[in-house]
């Protein structure tokens, strides 16, 4: 086993949609802390959760995660 969170594995355990939050700085070096649903409809069984948070991009301030 990889070790890696599939969408399918998620689905098997029920989940439909995933709560997001931003990690990322707003202007002064404040926190965004901005949230939002995340519908796992839209992905492929076989997609990896790791693999769709480096394409996420926080509709706030624009923060993308990059690093693992």
């Amino acid at each position: 086993m990889n070790g890696l969170v599939t969408i399918a594995s998620v689905r098997a355990h029920g989940v439909r949609q995933l709560l997001v939050y931003c990690l990322g700085k707003r202007d002064d070096d404040w926190p965004c802390h901005h949230s939002g649903k995340l519908l796992i409809d839209r992905f492929q069984a076989d997609e990896v959760l790791q693999d769709i948070e480096r394409r996420c991009r926080c509709t706030v301030c624009g923060w993308r995660r990059i690093e693992d």
